[in-house]
């Protein structure tokens, strides 16, 4: 009868609860094994008779768990070990019924991964996490309970049913959030940040995202169609992929890559771009292209068109403009003359052209 041997537990839940707070800590794990060994009842029932960590019930003892870089600090918290090389992981067996860590983080000092599809809440994790946090697979609807201040970096991936940032820190080192395909904005995301990737998300558009940064990737969101609301001084910028149809807004981008999107025209000639990549584009013209240091191009959408150059006269002044070999095709007529008229193929450089 189980719920016979529950009782058998229960009357000694005095013996197992008297030391739990001074120093046989080792003794009390030990205690609830053997009584789930000897009288066979099941682990969560034991975990919630005793007020004892589940991982504890399941003959997880403290040595184990340190194995794993968790240490006991009482009241059935934990903290990651300190200077640890390996992150600490969380898989489905360290969540309860109710989303949350079956035990508290007190402190984290070394990075955490949370890799579990039990995962809906992150209520028990510590306010500060010195190295990442990885949160990969989980059910989780929104950041709220995410640690404020994260040493490191942030990444979320592959978590279908986020949908949304709130309760991500303002500020962080690096931030990855790709693969969500739920996800459809980026409002409550990070303000003040270096290293921001938004890839392979569902997102509708830029908004939200920092205005200054370093490097920025937001490729591959097909129902992005324009960079408004996206950072205007960026060092590396990409949003390949996407389905942006011009270049407009204020843009300070030392490397900007647009390859295979839908841009026709250009309507911004006071941005300033180092190095603009722009092949796979079905472009119709290239009056009103901005100021440009190096021009990469190559083929357009439709295989059997020649790029349909209006007017050449704003490659004026762009010194460099970079055509790979693959691509010769699109630059020469079937007759074997040069699409580029008279005086502008010395500016050219035709990589692996023979």
């Amino acid at each position: 009868n189980p719920f016979a041997k529950m009782a058998i537990c229960v009357s000694n839940y005095g013996n197992i609860q008297d030391g739990w707070d001074n120093t046989d800590k080792q003794y009390n794990a030990d205690h609830v094994r053997e009584w789930l060994i000897d009288n066979d009842v099941p682990a969560e029932a034991i975990a919630k008779m005793v007020s004892v960590p589940l991982a504890f019930a399941e003959k997880w003892s403290a040595d184990k768990l340190r194995s794993i870089g968790l240490i006991e600090v009482g009241d059935g918290s934990y903290k990651t070990e300190l200077n640890r090389g390996a992150p600490v992981k969380f898989t489905n067996e360290f969540f309860g019924d109710d989303g949350k860590l079956i035990f508290r983080i007190t402190e984290a000092n070394s990075s955490i991964i949370i890799d579990a599809t039990q995962c809906t809440s992150l209520e028990n994790l510590p306010d500060k996490i010195y190295g990442d946090l990885m949160l990969k697979n989980t059910s989780l609807e929104n950041l709220e309970g995410c640690p404020k201040d994260i040493g490191r970096g942030l990444s979320i991936q592959y978590n279908g049913a986020l949908t949304s940032l709130n309760g991500c820190p303002t500020k962080l080192n690096s931030f990855s959030c790709n693969g969500n395909t739920a996800l459809e904005t980026l409002e409550h995301g990070p303000k003040e940040v270096d290293w921001f990737d938004c890839s392979n998300n569902n997102l509708h558009s830029l908004i939200g995202s920092p205005s200054n940064i370093t490097m920025f990737k937001c490729s591959n969101n097909s129902r992005i169609t324009s960079l408004e609301g996206g950072p205007t001084h960026v060092k590396e910028y990409d949003a390949s992929g996407c389905q942006i149809t011009s270049i407009a807004g204020p843009l300070h981008v030392e490397n900007l890559k647009v390859r295979e999107c839908n841009i026709r025209t250009f309507n911004n000639p006071t941005a300033k771009i180092d190095i603009l990549n722009m092949s796979h584009n079905p472009i119709e013209n290239f009056e009103g292209i901005p100021t440009v240091q190096e021009l990469i191009l190559g083929r357009v959408n439709n295989p059997d068109t020649l790029y349909p150059i209006a007017n050449w006269m704003p490659f004026k002044n762009i010194p460099r403009i970079v055509i790979n070999s693959s691509h010769k095709g699109y630059f020469v007529n079937p007759d074997g003359t040069w699409v580029f008229p008279r005086g502008y193929k010395t500016r050219f450089k035709f990589l692996n052209w023979t």
